[in-house]
């Protein structure tokens, strides 16, 4: 055996006589409670990243690039907070408005995400991942 893994073993060993078994477990549980939690949480904010993106691509599609309209009387108007679905779970974005002759411009991706399951966490997670391997 190599003299880390008598080390790893003879510390865990002690650890344990130190603090119960049952507590070392204990312990090790909520540290995976914890992690994937914070992974969960960094998921749904990267998602909310994601499709406040979308949103805004769909807004210059519409009325252009910033300080390059494309069409005369349609013009960005600001943002406002809102809701839409990642998964099941509704969580808050800043999503964009946009202003023509007639009034309000509602953009179709925060209308269709508006609606439960049309986004899921797996579709954020697969989609960073599809960018870095895309990268590399």
């Amino acid at each position: 055996m190599k003299v880390n893994t008598k080390q790893r073993k003879k510390a865990r060993a002690g650890f344990e006589q130190a603090v119960g078994k049952e507590e070392m477990v204990n312990a090790m549980f909520h540290i995976i409670q914890v992690g994937k939690h914070a992974l969960d949480t960094f998921v749904c904010e990267l998602g909310v990243i994601v499709l406040e993106a979308i949103m805004d691509m769909e807004r210059e599609e519409i009325s252009g690039p910033e300080y390059r309209p494309t069409s005369s009387g349609v013009y960005k108007w600001a943002y406002q907070r809102g809701s839409v679905y990642i998964g099941d779970q509704k969580v808050s974005v800043m999503h964009p408005r946009i202003r023509g002759p007639q009034g309000e411009i509602s953009l179709e991706s925060y209308a269709a995400l508006k609606k439960p399951g049309a986004f899921s966490k797996g579709a954020a997670a697969e989609g960073i991942e599809g960018h870095l391997v895309a990268e590399i």
